[in-house]
């Protein structure tokens, strides 16, 4: 006996293959956009978590900008009674030791991303400048902070990438 395959077995046989990479093809292409996704949303929770850190913390020890061999923590919050209130001291003591020893700086705040993080005054005064060249992914936070002394508000900016 012979078998018989007539040629409508072929075109449906590459019909339904046409169909299953058509299918795998487009789960694929929505898998990197969903990756890329999940990545910027890290990149979003590490920005705001060092943002309140550097603003609602005194760091340890609290007059870590005096000895910069004890640094165990870095924190900008000039009273643990303020909110938001930063010490111009710690303040011009980050922006110069971020300057100089960014991996420092980078270890001591607990990140493994990169990041630029800029404070200005409402006057537009520069008060931190700790900059990077950017990366592909960068999110980007901004926060109005008090500065003390002079009773001047400043806004601090945070990119994480």
């Amino acid at each position: 006996m012979k078998l018989q395959i007539y040629y409508e077995l072929y075109i449906t046989f590459f019909i339904f293959i046409g169909i299953v990479f058509y299918v795998i093809n487009y789960l694929f292409s929505y898998r990197s956009v969903y990756l890329k996704e999940i990545k910027k949303e890290i990149l979003l929770q590490e920005a705001y978590r060092l943002s309140q850190f550097l603003t609602n913390d005194i760091g340890e020890p609290s007059n870590w900008y005096n000895n910069i061999a004890s640094i165990k923590r870095i924190g900008l919050l000039s009273s643990p009674s303020l909110f938001n209130h930063l010490s111009l001291s710690k303040i011009s003591s980050f922006n110069v030791l971020c300057q100089n020893n960014y991996t420092f700086v980078k270890q001591a705040l607990g990140l493994e991303a990169d990041f630029n993080i800029l404070l200005t005054t409402n006057e537009g005064t520069i008060l931190i400048n700790c900059e990077r060249p950017l990366g592909e992914e960068v999110v980007e936070i901004s926060r109005i902070v008090s500065l003390d002394e002079n009773k001047t508000l400043g806004v601090l900016r945070i990119w994480v990438y």
